[in-house]
């Protein structure tokens, strides 16, 4: 191992003497690449040539182009037809002339009747007519005695309720009262009755130790008192069945806003509304028929 370590050393020290005496390894020379010489022959000018060659048409014909175009004899045998194709012998071929296919434009037939046909006769046949009577152009109008509906004209919140009582007054039965634009209701808690019947109703709640309520006095000259107005219909009858428990018996029924509009409609016929209309006139109501 200590041999093959000085050698590596020694050999290092001789290449680094070479190396630093300048000493290189000439490069091997290389050969350049020589054009390789052209083996095929040069093709020679015309004005190189030691003499022209001579003109296609000037050289002579072969012998057997010489003997076609010299010897009239030979020209004849071969252009003479054989026997049975010469000029006496010549069979006629029929000649076939092309047809010529004209394409008809259709023409438009119609059919002959036949003869029973014929012998029968035309007649024009009337619009057939239904016998009875026909359908009216409109609805049939009710008759006189029926009942209808009438509608009042549009009223506001806080005078539909003397419209509907003089309505029931003249006997027109219950009118049923229609909401206009989307009016909304409120369910309106109170009692009713004459002035003596309400002084007793007061005293009553006020001992109950109800105090929010007030009294009113009605279109028709009833009194009531009111206690309370409810947006849902559950509010209004659970304070129903409170002032019940308290021994006050009391009605539920809806309320407008003043600017609410309203109209009471009926079901009658045209003589019970004639009857009443003077009435009803008389306090500024007018009846109409429902649309």
């Amino acid at each position: 191992m200590r041999t093959t370590l000085w050698l590596l050393l020694l050999l290092n020290g001789v290449l680094a003497s070479l190396w630093m005496a300048g000493f290189s390894v000439p490069a091997r020379p290389v050969a350049e690449p020589t054009a390789p010489t052209p083996s095929a022959k040069r093709l020679q000018l015309l004005s190189e040539l030691p003499a022209p060659p001579q003109r296609l048409d000037s050289l002579p014909l072969d012998g057997v182009m010489a003997a076609d175009v010299t010897d009239p004899g030979s020209a004849a045998e071969v252009d003479t037809p054989p026997p049975d194709l010469a000029a006496g012998n010549l069979l006629a071929a029929p000649v076939i002339e092309p047809s010529i296919v004209t394409l008809a434009a259709p023409v438009e037939t119609t059919a002959e009747p036949s003869a029973p046909q014929l012998a029968l006769p035309v007649t024009e046949t009337a619009p057939s007519t239904k016998l009875g009577p026909s359908a009216p152009d409109t609805a049939t109008p009710p008759p006189a005695d029926a009942a209808v509906c009438y509608r009042t004209a549009a009223l506001a919140g806080d005078a539909y309720e003397a419209a509907g009582a003089l309505l029931r007054q003249v006997g027109l039965g219950e009118p049923v009262l229609q909401a206009q634009d989307r009016a909304r209701s409120r369910h309106w808690v109170y009692w009713t009755g004459t002035a003596d019947a309400a002084t007793q109703i007061e005293e009553r709640l006020q001992a109950a130790g109800v105090r929010d309520w007030y009294r009113l006095r009605a279109a028709d000259g009833t009194v009531r008192i009111s206690l309370g107005v409810y947006g849902q219909a559950d509010g209004a009858r659970r304070r129903q069945r409170e002032l019940a428990a308290k021994a006050i018996q009391t009605q539920i029924s809806e309320r407008y806003a003043p600017q609410a509009r309203l109209r009471w409609t009926v079901t009658a016929t045209a003589a019970a509304v004639a009857a009443a209309s003077d009435s009803l006139r008389a306090q500024g109501l007018q009846l109409e028929a429902c649309p």
